[in-house]
């Protein structure tokens, strides 16, 4: 038999009320005025339960406009509640500089904030634990005694408030901005490198409404769009367009500042003619003492980044393999008519390598990424590029 809504809620609201007469009868004691049955239970439920509800109500209620403007305040401030260790440009906090990545403490930052509006909203309570779940925004508190003539009642002077929008949406943020960096961090033509490698349907330059492309040396500013497109109800301020409703924007800068372990950019995996050789392609980064190109048949690794040695950490040499071919970092244009693999190029001012492995199937998937190598340090992998040989390739 299928319940509806309305008598899932009726059957809740009777739970809660036997659940407050058993509380009721485990607290009382015998010095309590004594009541008749039904003049109890509507005392006890108006005077000590009710009352309860309220106090949660209000907890919600508070909980849901306090979490939806630090939600939108910490997005304006690119996450942080005081400047990025990185610096800032244009108002924006930087989330790297150089090498180096500031990517904000979104749960610490979320708490500490929603604890000051809470002391001045809700003086009486005091919440700990503060954090978020999905979209979900959740505080515990201290337990609370209601008494009245009745019995006593006690609860637990919680939070729990779903905003319609996840603060681990920072976490695809950071995704996008590692990628971006690494694409062009060592492009010549940075704008060029941006408007062709960011999603220009969210990443804005400086501002979402008014985009000006800014660049003060190699460090831009951006105004993101929600991945989700999230809206937030914000009663602090009224626009004509959108009333209270607001679009959440967040506010950043990145450096991209050619580094010595910066990662080479975009590059390109391709069959070589009618070979069963791969070409690899890409810029020259003249900061590199050479580079390293990666290659397995392990599906897997798609999607992960970090240190080389961490990203092949779980991959099984007996079931996949994995390939390494070191790259010198010429500097004298070579550009023959002919290509011999193991041989490194420079042409037009980019890097071109053969790989050939006699692992190397048609019609099967190989997953190909590069590094810069620069005084015994070596970048970081951020993305891989997937390439495949054809079946009519010269395999002699």
């Amino acid at each position: 038999m299928k319940m509806d809504k309305k008598g899932i809620v009726i059957h809740i609201i009777l739970f809660g009320i036997l659940l407050a007469l058993g509380i009721f009868f485990v607290t009382s004691n015998s010095n309590q005025p004594a009541l008749l049955k039904g003049e109890w239970a509507t005392s006890f439920l108006k005077e000590n339960y009710l009352e309860s509800q309220k106090v949660l109500l209000q907890n919600d209620a508070t909980a849901k406009n306090v979490g939806s403007e630090l939600a939108l305040d910490l997005a304006a401030q690119g996450g942080f509640i005081s400047p990025s260790e990185c610096g800032m440009i244009d108002n924006h906090n930087l989330w790297n500089s150089l090498s180096r990545w500031c990517i904000p403490d979104i749960s610490n930052n979320l708490a500490q904030q929603a604890t000051q509006k809470f002391k001045q909203r809700l003086p009486g309570s005091k919440f700990y634990g503060i954090n978020f779940s999905s979209t979900f925004f959740y505080g515990k508190g201290l337990p609370k005694t209601i008494k009245s003539a009745a019995g006593t009642y006690t609860f637990n002077d919680d939070f729990s408030v779903d905003l319609g929008y996840p603060f681990s949406e920072y976490q695809d943020i950071e995704e996008e901005a590692r990628i971006l960096v690494a694409k062009c961090s060592n492009s010549l033509e940075l704008k060029t490198c941006l408007d062709e490698n960011r999603d220009d349907t969210r990443w804005f330059y400086t501002n979402c409404n008014n985009p000006d492309y800014q660049e003060d040396e190699r460090k831009v500013s951006f105004c993101v769009i929600s991945p989700r497109r999230a809206t937030l109800l914000d009663f602090r301020t009224f626009k004509e367009q959108s009333g209270y409703t607001r679009l959440v924007q967040y506010n950043l800068a990145l450096d991209f500042s050619r580094t010595a372990v910066g990662g080479i950019g975009v590059f390109n995996v391709a069959q070589y003619q009618d070979t069963n050789y791969f070409q690899i392609t890409f810029a020259r980064s003249p900061a590199a003492d050479g580079y390293n190109v990666y290659y397995t048949d392990w599906s897997d690794v798609t999607g992960r980044k970090g240190a080389p040695e961490n990203v092949f950490l779980s991959l099984l040499e007996t079931v996949n393999f994995k390939g390494t071919a070191n790259l010198e970092n010429s500097q004298e244009e070579n550009c023959p008519a002919t290509l011999q693999p193991g041989q490194t190029y420079l042409c037009n001012g980019k890097i071109t390598y053969l790989i050939s492995d006699s692992r190397f199937e048609p019609d099967t998937n190989y997953f190909f990424t590069v590094t810069t190598v620069s005084l015994n340090q070596e970048s970081r992998i951020e993305y891989f590029t997937v390439g495949s040989l054809s079946p009519t390739s010269n395999r002699g």
